[in-house]
């Protein structure tokens, strides 16, 4: 699975709701999915769109393993 590194910290990563783990001094991003109060799962991109500052919504999912598996497709589809 393909991370992106972020130097900034772990607390930088939990204010965005990335999901993270830590291994050694690295902290690895895989995506930025967050539970919505009606129990479904939001992933969204990555990057924050500088115009709005805010981040792009790539689909609403039932299931958490739904959502992370979009987010793999996505980044195929980016990097192929």
């Amino acid at each position: 699975m393909r991370a992106a590194l972020f130097e900034r910290g772990p607390s930088y990563l939990s204010e965005c709701g990335a999901e993270q783990q830590t291994i050694g001094t690295a902290h690895l991003v895989w995506a930025v999915i967050r539970k919505l109060k009606s129990g479904q799962f939001r992933l969204y991109s990555r990057k924050k769109d500088e115009s709005k500052g805010k981040r792009r919504n790539l689909g609403t999912f039932d299931l958490l393993q739904k959502a992370r598996q979009h987010d793999r497709e996505v980044q195929y589809f980016k990097r192929r």
